[in-house]
């Protein structure tokens, strides 16, 4: 990284204002650069796990108002054969990653006010001729984009260089900023890395353990999967009672407990309890029978949006901007801050709720303001931090149409992510497998969906029927499969595991095992809400994750087989070289291990294996 103090070099601020020319200077161990203009404070703070964390500032020293257009920070590489990695995702197929070879310029943005919509924040850039590269996290609270390009340096005989630049999107970009005021641009976390296949996440899975303490891995009961917006007191108890058997620590109630039978799209922002049909009124009933169960109770809200139907938007349009069909609550107005945090606050008192879904399925791109959303967010952390602060117990899990809010910024204030509306376990576990790169394990939740298919038909080895688990494929039943308990429960852990099906479908023999399961999870819960993970092999046929502590003491390895009909496999696990493992009986030196690598004998197709690791030393 080239560590230069000339303003171009630094970061691209553009406006009604003078071209910035010149250097920064150090001050306190930051870069300071001031003209009569603008001041710019560059602060690079080293912090867990080898990262870096990037926070600029601009403050307005003109005296005047200005209008900003264009606000990046620059990092500068020296040239070579690069290639740039980055992920795209889409509805039930989130964090779809591929490197790119850079042959000009490879730009990513979003547009929309959702931070992973599409595009997510994050990239890495990899030089093949020294086998090194950067990691580069977007933490947002606006529309962002990021650029790599080659950039030609002016003279004769010039050359090339890579310029990295990160910061508010510029398209229809105009801050309007008033004399004196200070703007943050967007936080950059960055890292080296030398590992293609994770990018060596596990920095940014301790930094983010560090900065976002977590409020540990619950095992949680949704309603949706089981009878999506039909929602019935009598169905709830009896599922109440299955989830307290499973070991369910909440019992979230999803969509459709609002507004009127059968079009609950229309009061989306009221957030009325539904009283002619699903619940009938009793949902505070129902929550008595949750606290009695000895479960916490949640409820579900989408509570950025409205409907042009709603009586809150009737009542007050001065709180909401509309964007075609849709409408938002303003929340660069401190009224509609103030006066959707006091629906929040009745409904949380009201129903002693104890963990929020807060889903988010409309698409926002038009900032009124062109401020980016910049104002829209800073109002919105505000709501957040008064709910957290007013209900410090309150569990917050943040989705968006499945995971397009899945980004690290929102770990300030969201204790997990729903990653996917997609339910298929099989496709779960790829989506966390990738992931893993940018969000750590413990916020990644995985959902159960399953139902037993009773007296399915004989198969050839015994030729007498049999029950079947089988596990939901997409996001609404619309096909299923059958699938192995041991894939179930290695694809599972991580992070909080979520159970959403019709818990009374399942039979004897299935519930036993799911309950056994997660049993133990609740017993590792310490290992699991902060835990680190490093993908070992990333193949097409085979996925082999190590979940580990920070200090290796511990470590859990996880192989998938999605397709191999192989025999076995050796995996090469990262370990402490001195320490004593206790292995499959045997005790091997943590050299060894990851010199010779551990042969094991391979699973079947679509199934998987744990192999554990632990440090004789630390657990005597």
């Amino acid at each position: 990284m080239k560590n230069s103090l000339k303003v171009s070099d630094v970061c691209a601020i553009f406006g009604n204002f003078e071209y910035l020319s010149g250097d920064f200077k150090i001050e306190n161990n930051c870069k300071v650069f001031q003209n009569s203009t603008l001041k710019i404070v560059v602060n690079e703070s080293n912090k867990v796990g080898d990262t870096t964390l990037r926070e600029d500032e601009v403050q307005n020293v003109s005296g005047r108002d200005i209008d900003l257009t264009c606000a990046l920070s620059t990092f500068c590489l020296s040239d070579g054969d690069y290639e740039v990695y980055t992920q795209y995702s889409e509805w039930c197929n989130e964090s779809v990653g591929a490197w790119q070879h850079l042959f000009s310029e490879i730009v990513g943005r979003n547009d929309d006010i959702r931070a992973n919509c599409a595009i997510p924040p994050f990239f890495a850039i990899y030089n093949k001729q020294n086998g090194r590269g950067y990691v580069f996290h977007i933490l947002s609270d606006g529309k962002w984009q990021y650029s790599v390009r080659r950039k030609y340096t002016q003279g004769y005989g010039g050359k090339c260089e890579i310029v990295v630049e990160i910061g508010y999107a510029e398209r229809d970009f105009c801050y309007k900023m008033q004399s004196g005021e200070r703007l943050k641009l967007p936080q950059i976390l960055y890292y080296r890395f030398t590992n293609k296949t994770d990018l060596d996440a596990y920095k940014m899975h301790r930094f983010a353990n560090a900065e976002y303490p977590s409020k540990g891995v619950p095992i949680i009961y949704n309603s949706w999967m089981s009878s999506f917006d039909e929602i019935n007191y009598d169905k709830c108890l009896a599922q109440l009672e299955k989830a307290r058997k499973l070991g369910a620590e909440y019992f979230v109630i999803d969509a459709g407990w609002f507004g009127p039978p059968k079009d609950w799209y229309s009061s989306v922002g009221d957030w009325e309890e539904c009283l002619g049909a699903n619940m009938r009124g009793r949902m505070s009933d129902f929550v008595t029978k949750v606290h009695e169960s000895g479960l916490k109770f949640g409820l579900w809200f989408e509570i950025e949006r409205a409907s042009k139907d709603s009586k809150n938007y009737r009542e007050h349009p001065e709180f909401y901007v509309a964007e075609g069909d849709s409408v938002f609550v303003d929340f660069s107005n401190p009224e509609a801050v103030d006066f959707i945090y006091r629906i929040v606050k009745d409904r949380i008192e009201k129903y002693s709720i104890k963990f929020i879904k807060f889903d988010y399925n409309a698409e926002h791109f038009y900032d009124l303001g062109k401020n980016g959303f910049i104002k829209h967010f800073k109002g919105y952390r505000e709501f957040l931090k008064k709910i957290k602060t007013d209900f410090p117990d309150l569990y917050l899990e943040n989705c968006a149409s499945g995971g397009m809010r899945m980004a690290l910024v929102n770990l300030r204030d969201f204790d997990s992510f729903w990653m996917s509306d997609n339910h298929s376990i099989f496709t779960q576990a790829r989506i966390f497998k990738d992931t893993l790169k940018r969000i750590p394990p413990r916020a990644l939740e995985k959902w159960i969906t399953v139902a037993t298919a009773k007296n399915f038909r004989a198969d050839y080895t015994t030729r007498l029927p049999s029950d079947r688990l089988t596990v939901c494929l997409d996001a609404e039943w619309g096909s299923m499969t059958s699938v192995k308990h041991s894939f179930l429960q290695c694809a599972s852990v991580g992070g909080p595991i979520g159970i959403s099906c019709d818990l009374t479908e399942i039979c004897d023999s299935d519930f036993i095992k799911l309950k056994e399961f997660i049993i133990e999870y609740k017993k590792q819960a310490k290992f699991w809400e902060n835990c680190e993970c490093r993908i070992l092999t990333d193949t097409d046929g085979v996925t082999v994750l190590q979940f580990s502590d920070e200090s290796f003491t511990k470590i859990k390895i996880y192989v998938f087989n999605y397709k191999r009909n192989q025999k076995d496999i050796t995996v090469y696990p990262e370990c402490l070289e001195n320490a004593k493992y206790s292995v499959l009986g045997d005790t091997y030196e943590g050299k060894r291990l990851m010199s010779d690598g551990i042969r094991l004998n391979m699973c079947g197709v679509d199934d998987a294996f744990c192999v554990e690791m632990e440090d004789n030393e630390s657990s005597s």
